[in-house]
């Protein structure tokens, strides 16, 4: 058996030839690849041989928001598993191009994965590391939990775990080898990256203020397992249901231009160059409100040169990744349309204004 399991791990490592390594680790185990026969592109990952039976487990369950297992073999030391190649970005390169996200977003985001997690732990599989770099968010906003790579199964006869892994500020107490990991673990990581996502912080450095979500995270970090939410059912349900309104503060700064990030001086900056715009806005509709037709072709105007054309090349709220047609070109493609975007509407919404200042209201051309 163990002859044949063999053979058919040469036969996909052979079979899907490695492209490019994905990942940022210093080890390269998973790789985009590609089969030599059919051209199918997909996910190959090298594994430990003891997690094949983890992968043997979930290509039992096929679901939205879990990366499709296609094939597995391994020998006595390693394996070979072959998954999705999902089209997007991680949640955390999603973070570093958009800075701080909504409440509603993230617990959107929360909601989802705590669902896939219900899942998981039904076949009595722990992930163990629960991280943005392990959430895909494919270009259709659809959240992903992938690698598997560390998960296990539990085993409740034993009292600890005997290997010490995880991803730092997100790895429960429990993984540093004195306890035996279980749902909870994934609670504890599912609790962290709830505070990450709305302060950019891991808890003990900066602990979300609104409530009920304050309350949600402690309860879900705590030191102590059995002080946390037993399951991710009790934990989804006990997120609010209401997200925050349209007027809610940090609905409007999640997509707004120099206030996406959370960073102080970029608040500062922004804050000023938006009244600066205001205040040239309103002064130059004033000085055209000879007429209503005027007062109107000129607030048309600025709104154009002004306003659209700086928020539009800001990319705000991130619409590129919004229109079909354009939200997979690669992002350099996406920085020339911007710009192209912003000489298009300030070229056409200043020549308005020359228009209405000179040619309706007389006012001399500027030279």
């Amino acid at each position: 058996m163990i002859q044949e399991i063999s053979q058919k791990l040469q036969y996909l490592d052979e079979t899907y030839q490695n492209l490019a390594p994905l990942g940022n680790g210093e080890r390269k185990t998973i790789f985009l690849a590609r089969n030599r026969y059919t051209g199918e592109i997909v996910v190959k990952k090298y594994v430990d041989a003891a997690v094949l039976p983890v992968y043997e487990r979930l290509k039992q369950i096929q679901y939205c928001h879990l990366e499709r297992i296609y094939d597995y073999a391994g020998d006595t030391r390693r394996g070979i598993v072959l998954t999705e190649y999902i089209s997007g970005m991680t949640l955390h390169a999603y973070i570093e191009r958009n800075g701080l996200v909504g409440e509603k977003f993230a617990l959107d985001m929360i909601r989802e994965l705590l669902e896939t997690l219900e899942k998981v732990h039904r076949l009595g599989i722990i992930h163990r590391d629960i991280n943005p770099d392990n959430i895909m968010i494919s270009n259709d906003g659809v959240l992903k939990l992938i690698d598997f790579g560390i998960a296990r199964q539990k085993k409740r006869e034993k009292s600890h775990d005997t290997t010490i892994l995880g991803t730092v500020g997100y790895a429960a107490p429990e993984q540093f080898g004195f306890f035996q990991t279980d749902e909870k673990t994934d609670i504890y990581a599912t609790g962290v990256l709830l505070n990450k996502l709305l302060t950019g912080r891991f808890p003990g450095e900066m602990l979300y203020r609104k409530e009920p979500v304050k309350s949600i995270i402690m309860q879900s970090t705590a030191m102590n397992a059995n002080e946390r939410f037993p399951n991710a059912a009790s934990m989804l349900a006990a997120l609010p249901q209401e997200h925050a309104g349209p007027m809610d503060k940090t609905f409007i700064v999640s997509w707004l231009p120099g206030f996406r990030t959370g960073k102080l001086w970029k608040n500062v900056v922004a804050t000023i160059g938006y009244l600066l715009m205001i205040f040239y806005s309103v002064l130059s509709v004033m000085e055209c409100s000879g007429t209503w037709q005027t007062c109107l072709l000129e607030m048309i105007a600025v709104f154009l040169y002004i306003w659209a054309a700086a928020l539009l090349a800001a990319n705000v709220a991130n619409w590129d990744r919004h229109m079909i047609g354009v939200r997979k070109l690669p992002k350099a493609v996406m920085v020339v349309i911007r710009v192209f975007l912003w000489i298009f509407l300030f070229y056409y919404g200043y020549s308005l204004e020359i228009y209405v200042r000179c040619d309706l209201l007389g006012f001399p051309r500027p030279k």
